[in-house]
């Protein structure tokens, strides 16, 4: 019975020791996905107001310069070439950025549903212990009293 006592103690604590582990790594997990979160919100604020300055600046530039509407066109087309590749990069980024995500609800989900199973089997445990305690009237020694 002791041993037994001492085998849950033991597995109570190991499970307190990954649940830990396990708080320690979602919590790695979120601050790096808010950094990353963070760091690309900036890097799209500051490419939107790059494009907006940089379409301003060619506007009073073409003005000035008295181009034609198929001479800027042309030079936007190259510009929209020089920003397809950044674009295609924002958006691996926000992929990349969904699928930590995931993972972070992934792992949540496990650890909840697994706490659960352990919980259960720790009620059923206590309720296997809870009835086999021995007491005064269902001692197992009742041999010995009838000798006496």
């Amino acid at each position: 019975m002791v041993v037994c006592f001492m085998m849950m103690q033991r597995v109570e604590e190991e499970r307190n020791d990954l649940y830990e582990l396990f708080q320690n790594a979602l919590s790695r997990v979120r601050d790096q996905t808010d950094s990353q979160h963070f760091l690309l919100k900036r890097k799209i604020e500051n490419a939107e107001e790059s494009i907006t300055a940089s379409a301003s600046q060619l506007q009073e530039v073409a003005t000035a310069a008295g181009m034609s509407n198929e001479e800027i066109k042309s030079i936007t087309e190259s510009f929209q070439k020089q920003l397809d590749p950044l674009n295609s990069r924002i958006v691996n980024l926000q992929y990349k950025l969904a699928e930590i995500r995931k993972a972070y609800s992934n792992s949540m989900n496990t650890y909840l549903r697994e706490l659960g199973k352990e919980s259960a089997l720790e009620d059923k445990i206590g309720e296997m212990f809870a009835h086999k305690t021995p007491d005064a009237a269902t001692s197992t020694h009742v041999g010995l009293s009838a000798a006496a």
